[in-house]
């Protein structure tokens, strides 16, 4: 259900190569909204960086793809704003998925989601280097995975503090 991206990898004799293929049907998943609560240390880009502070990037993407939804920008606006008002941070974006899938492709998927919101992030003037990403997969849920609202949480970007 929804819209779909499969990359298969060829191995040749003189090389490697991919295909993409892009496919949708016309059912519409919900989206959850995860509400953002003021003042919580997870998700306040307001405060002074410290090392190990973790908070929450409200970023959504089209489903099973890499794809961040137009409504995301923002968020991504607001880490790119952070980055830029202190310029000596570096920082972890660390990519989580649901259960639904298989454990390789939710690592492979939450690794490359992770590197979506660096890319957008560079295309706005932030420095690579300050920037490291990792795919959890669904290996770290924060709620159930047996809800859709677990899984909607457990879909999640982090934005972790490595240097001030």
């Amino acid at each position: 259900v929804g819209e779909f991206e499969t990359i298969v990898d060829l191995c040749f004799p003189t090389g490697k190569d991919s295909l993409t293929f892009y496919f949708e049907n016309d059912t519409i998943i919900p989206k959850i909204v995860i509400e953002e609560i003021p003042g919580d240390d997870y998700t306040d880009f307001e405060k002074d960086p410290k090392k190990g502070d973790v908070k929450l990037l409200h970023v959504n993407f089209k489903f099973g793809t890499t794809k961040i939804t137009e409504a995301s920008f923002p968020e991504v606006q607001k880490a790119i704003d952070y980055m830029k008002k202190f310029p000596k941070i570096v920082v972890e974006l660390r990519g989580h998925t649901d259960y639904v899938g298989t454990e390789h492709f939710n690592l492979k998927l939450s690794r490359q989601r992770a590197l979506a919101i660096k890319h957008k992030m560079t295309e706005n003037g932030i420095d690579s280097h300050r920037i490291k990403t990792i795919g959890l997969g669904e290996t770290e849920p924060v709620a159930t995975n047996k809800t859709q609202e677990g899984r909607a949480l457990n879909r999640r970007t982090e934005f972790v503090i490595l240097e001030e």
